[in-house]
């Protein structure tokens, strides 16, 4: 089960690289057209968020860093490590898998057998005038103790049908 994670979340790595080289090449071909279309202003993010949906998670991303008033000069590489580290739609599938993982984890934890251990330690004193004892020896004592109690118990259980 752990391998086929692997490979889904390889999956979404591929299939969101490919989206950011379209981008790239749309955003090219728009540039293209700006120039018989001054005036007039073409966002390539709408042509993707038509392609990819309004509420799609891969559209979103997570800022790093002061934000600056120059342009970046990127690299196809540099953009696409950016992507995949700050995707919203990749960090969100990244959290649902842990979460899944964790569920999982706990369903198979109430298999375990529960080992309960415990120790005591009590120091008494009995008036045995109290409970009601009276014995008829001169010099028997009334009050016995003081005496210590050790009490070291182990519980074991375990659901073998459920």
């Amino acid at each position: 089960m752990f391998r086929t994670e692997q490979l889904a979340a390889r999956r979404r790595r591929i299939l969101l690289a490919s989206m950011l080289i379209f981008t790239s090449v749309a955003a090219q071909s728009l540039r293209a057209q700006t120039s018989s279309t001054e005036g007039q202003l073409i966002s390539p993010a709408s042509s993707v968020s038509s392609a990819l949906g309004p509420e799609s998670p891969y559209l979103g991303s997570v800022p790093t860093g002061a934000p600056t008033g120059t342009v970046l000069q990127l690299s196809l590489s540099d953009a696409l490590d950016r992507g995949l580290k700050h995707n919203l739609g990749l960090i969100e599938s990244d959290v649902a898998t842990r979460t899944t993982r964790a569920e999982r984890l706990r369903s198979l934890n109430e298999l375990l057998p529960n080992v309960n251990a415990s120790i005591s330690q009590t120091v008494e004193q009995v008036n045995l005038r109290a409970l009601g004892l009276k014995i008829p020896i001169a010099g028997f004592p009334t009050i016995v103790g003081p005496f210590g109690i050790q009490d070291a118990r182990g519980n074991v259980t375990q659901t073998l049908f459920d």
